[in-house]
């Protein structure tokens, strides 16, 4: 059971779901004005941090999802002509490097 949920890809979705929540944690830095503050280059950062983490993290989960489907459709495609083919993770990895 655990094979063919795809472990590997598994974890890319939870990882790509981590990095994106992670993106929240940088929204609670403030600071005042930008004349009076002197960490203004900080939270410049973490508000440039925001939509990149939460970008990065919906491709991962994206393309780790996408990827499972690929992989399915192609074993249906395969189960209709009456052949057996495996699908390797390498040729699903190329998918999921693709959509990143």
């Amino acid at each position: 059971l655990v094979k063919v949920s795809q472990p590997l890809f598994m974890v890319l979705l939870i990882s790509g779901c981590l990095i994106s929540a992670l993106s929240i944690a940088f929204l609670g830095m403030e600071t005042g004005y930008r004349e009076d503050s002197s960490d203004i280059d900080q939270v410049d950062a973490a508000c440039m941090a925001v939509p990149w983490l939460w970008g990065m993290g919906f491709s991962i989960s994206f393309s780790a999802l996408f990827g499972k489907v690929w992989r399915v459709k192609k074993l249906y495609k395969q189960g209709m002509a009456m052949r057996r083919t495996p699908v390797k993770v390498k040729s699903v990895m190329a998918v999921v490097v693709a959509v990143v």
